[in-house]
């Protein structure tokens, strides 16, 4: 089993050309249907909020259906310090929003469900 007449080498590398486009369209369709959340961020590992709230929800900026991009701010919270933007992890389409405009939130709660 020479490398010159294919041998091993050349039935492995036909079959290279065959599997690997299938792995390719099946990593893209998981990529397609993968769903994710969009959360509200940790302000501090060693300083607790009073209560566990991180503050109110003062403004919703998406509803489902909405296609939103990464980084995109997707809501802001009123702490009470300051208004603190949330800012979606990956782009995708809003599936559910899990907030209302004057709810008490805590951190790393999930606000909405997306989708890629």
């Amino acid at each position: 089993n020479d490398l010159r007449d294919g041998g091993q080498f050349g039935m492995w590398l036909a079959r290279a050309h065959t599997v690997a486009p299938r792995v390719a369209l099946a990593s893209r369709a998981a990529r397609r249907w993968a769903s994710f959340t969009v959360d509200t961020p940790l302000l501090s590992d060693s300083v607790p909020l009073p209560d566990g709230v991180l503050g109110t929800i003062e403004e919703v900026r998406v509803e489902p259906g909405d296609l939103i991009s990464e980084n995109e701010v997707v809501a802001v919270v009123d702490t009470h310090k300051a208004a603190l933007e949330v800012r979606s992890p990956a782009s995708g389409k809003v599936i559910n929003v899990l907030i209302k405009v004057g709810d008490e939130i805590q951190e790393r709660t999930p606000i909405m469900e997306c989708e890629n």
